[in-house]
């Protein structure tokens, strides 16, 4: 919808593999979707995906800080630069 993020389009997250329902949203999943492959190298689409969903669940997770959440993703996903 309108004024719709990656973090409020995953709502349905329990089921994996969230499917983007907007442009702005589909484009936030790929670039995800490239540092997980990055990251974790080439992997078949579904173990990709599946991280890409634990890193969404992270982001999505107002408990932690911005700082949790990337010590908790370099868990997942080894060591990231800073952007």
């Amino acid at each position: 919808g309108t004024g719709a993020t990656v973090l409020t389009e995953t709502d349905e997250l329990e089921a994996i593999n969230y499917r983007p329902k907007t442009r702005e949203s589909k484009a936030a999943y790929e670039s995800i979707l490239a540092v997980v492959q990055g990251s974790i190298g080439d992997q078949p689409q579904d173990v990709l995906r599946g991280a890409a969903d634990e890193v969404l669940a992270l982001l999505k997770d107002d408990k932690l800080r911005d700082p949790e959440r990337q010590a908790e993703a370099e868990k997942l996903l080894g060591k990231m630069a800073s952007d």
